[in-house]
């Protein structure tokens, strides 16, 4: 170990044993101040903690129970008003399971896009072709997401930048962004959205936002602070079922666009 040279009280050097443990000549060890730092838990313990404490939640159960509990909370909400011919419930195969390769995490949401749709490089990235790209319809996103805020619109969106990268996704929120410029956005070709059921639901009952061509809706049921979820916080549950049954429910019936619970 390399050698330290300390002075002494008549000037002269002398040296001694360096030691990162050595307390100076005359001074008592002192204790240092416990760090200021954020104790940050790895992301795979906090996933398995969020894991443990939702699974009881509407998204881990089969898809046959997320069926059933969808189509008693639709009807909860719109029975009243629902028709004979809309009160059929949500079936089955229209609820698309996730994959039990990786976590539900955010970081794996494109991984389970990718196992949804299998042709995911032209149906959520655009075709390759132009021509075919010229006969899609405008403002019908292939993959709407539905969250509670627009915090976790922009978090979810962020977990699909595999397929962002190359189409811009168009943000369907009020926050900092008006429904005019909203309008002007879905007059293109539009493959990944997200946004919260009120302003969804807005821009579709004007008639700028379509389903023609979308063909999942992804329900985003994390839990905020509060421990509430998109179908537990009552205005935004309300909003969300209206959507959907002027807008989304005889296409799911006809098995045109399907749903998933994240």
């Amino acid at each position: 170990m390399a050698a330290k040279e300390k002075k002494t009280k008549n000037g002269k050097r002398k040296e001694r044993p360096f030691s990162e443990t050595a307390v100076p000549e005359g001074k008592k060890p002192f204790l240092t101040r416990p760090s200021k730092k954020k104790v940050v838990i790895p992301p795979t313990e906090a996933r398995k903690k969020d894991d443990e404490r939702n699974s009881d939640a509407i998204q881990w159960k089969s898809t046959s129970e997320q069926a059933t509990l969808l189509t008693e909370s639709f009807y909860t909400v719109c029975g009243s008003r629902l028709s004979s011919l809309e009160r059929e419930s949500i079936p089955e195969a229209s609820v698309v399971p996730l994959s039990d390769e990786r976590d539900r995490s955010v970081e794996s949401l494109g991984f389970h896009m990718k196992r949804m749709v299998p042709k995911w490089k032209d149906i959520l990235c655009g075709p390759r072709d132009t021509e075919q790209e010229s006969l899609r319809a405008a403002g019908s996103p292939t993959l709407l997401v539905l969250c509670s805020s627009a915090v976790r619109c922009i978090e979810l969106l962020r977990g699909l930048s595999v397929f962002t990268k190359s189409c811009k996704p168009v943000k369907l929120f009020a926050k900092h962004i008006k429904v005019d410029e909203q309008v002007t956005l879905l007059k293109e070709q539009v493959y990944i959205a997200a946004g919260t059921p009120n302003r969804v639901r807005k821009l579709a009952d004007l008639g700028a936002l379509a389903f023609e061509q979308s063909s999942i809706v992804l329900l985003d049921m994390h839990r905020d602070a509060k421990g509430l979820t998109l179908l537990s916080v009552p205005e935004v549950r309300d909003e969300f079922w209206e959507l959907y049954r002027t807008h989304v429910h005889q296409r799911v019936l006809d098995k045109q666009l399907r749903l998933c619970l994240f």
